[in-house]
Order: structure tokens, then C-alpha cells, then sequence
């Protein structure tokens, strides 16, 4: 097995640092990581790049997330791909549980694990109290905890680079809606940071993502 791991990032420099130091805290350490530079005015990619020669930073113009990600996997030498956004982290026994599963069951296409919210110490007092914080882990059907292989990737296809918002939704959808076989271990595999401005919060243009991709993919399954 030959894991890559793919970030993709805008604008991170606060995070990017820390969301790097646990991918490389693995007890089981992944054999690349590309961190998708998706047209940053900060100094994400070069705080990143600093951080270790396994690093392999792409930059390219700001396409949105799902752009990002395609352009990773599309990079990827691994046999196996995780995926972490640029502002949250990873349990150091991630990758080793997840090998673990795949020894286990040398059939499965996909492992995912369980996640755990934490507020940013950057949040101010007024957003902790109108933030909703579950105070027990969730499975997490995200990318952000998930490792499969290159192979099933192939079969389910990119992400679909129209919708900004809700892309990996839809395509984690199609991987659980495929004929793949899946494992959600009762561990968790990642710690998912709230913060202002993170796509996890509520906000007008978030919904109507949503309600845009919800509309394209009706549409397409009428016009079948």
C-alpha cells in the first residue's frame, strides 16, 4: 500500500501548519502529500513546502475545492488516497487503523472513521454561543476521514467541478451509492475545526450550493 494524501488549500497559513503537523505525526506516514494551492494570496504554499521534502506543492489558479481535489487526485502516485482540508486534523493512529481494515479485508474499496467537531480558539465568544457543537463523535461519511483506493476512485469517477459547494457531498453520495465495499471503523479518524467562514457553517451562499447542485442532479436523472 502507497498512501497519498491530498490537500487542498486557499488562503491557510494559519491553519495549514498545524493541519500538516498531524498528517506527518502519522504512526503510519504516508508516502507523498500534495497540498493544491488553489490560487492563495497568503503564503499557504510556501509555509507548507517548508514544513518537509515530502511536501509537493501545486499551484494553480483559484478554481474551488472540488477543482483542488481533482487536480490531487489526478497528481496522486498512490495506491491509496486520504484526503484533509487545510484547517483540520488528523489523530496520529489514522492511516495505521485504516491499513489495518484494509489487511483485514483485502476487499474493501473504502474505510472511513468516525469525527470529532472542536471550536477554533480564534472563535469569539458570540459565535461559541450560536455554534451547535455535538459533544460525542459522529461517523464521519467525509472526506476528510476516509481512505480508499485509486482503483475505486476510477470507478465512481472525479468530483463534479460545477458546484463550488456540496461537490464532495455528491461524490461521497456516489461512493456510498456505488457498487464499492465500505467500512466506517468506531474510531475517530479526524478532528473537524469550526470556525467563521468554514464551509461546515451555515450561510446563504452554502444553501444555495446546495440547492444548485440538488437541481442539476434532478434534472439529469429526469432527462435518463
Amino acid at each position: 500500500m502507497r498512501i497519498s494524501v491530498i490537500i487542498p488549500a486557499f488562503n491557510a497559513a494559519r491553519t495549514i501548519e498545524q493541519t500538516i503537523a498531524s498528517v506527518l505525526g502519522q504512526k503510519r506516514p504516508p508516502e507523498e502529500i500534495l497540498l493544491v494551492d488553489d490560487g492563495s494570496t497568503d503564503d499557504t504554499g510556501s509555509r507548507a513546502a517548508r514544513l518537509s521534502p515530502c511536501i509537493r506543492v501545486l499551484g494553480q489558479a483559484n478554481l474551488g475545492p472540488p477543482a483542488a481535489t481533482n487536480r490531487g487526485i489526478r497528481e496522486a502516485a498512490g495506491t491509496h488516497l486520504a484526503f484533509i482540508d487545510a484547517d483540520d486534523l488528523w489523530p496520529p493512529d489514522k492511516l495505521a487503523r485504516q491499513e489495518a481494515a484494509f489487511a483485514a479485508e483485502p476487499e474493501l474499496d473504502a474505510v472511513f472513521g468516525h469525527m470529532r467537531s472542536f471550536v477554533c480558539p480564534s472563535a469569539t465568544a458570540d459565535e461559541r454561543r450560536h455554534w451547535h457543537i455535538p459533544g460525542e463523535p459522529q461517523p464521519g461519511w467525509m472526506l476528510g476521514t476516509l481512505l480508499v483506493k485509486q482503483t475505486a476512485v476510477d470507478r465512481v469517477g472525479l468530483l463534479d467541478e460545477r458546484f463550488r459547494i456540496g461537490a464532495a457531498i455528491e461524490w461521497l453520495a456516489r461512493i456510498r451509492d456505488g457498487d464499492l465495499r465500505l467500512r466506517m471503523l468506531d474510531a475517530v479518524m479526524m478532528h473537524r475545526r469550526v470556525h467563521a467562514g468554514s464551509l461546515s457553517q451555515r450561510s446563504d451562499a452554502r444553501d444555495k450550493g446546495y440547492l444548485k447542485l440538488i437541481r442539476a442532479r434532478l434534472h439529469e436523472r429526469r432527462n435518463k
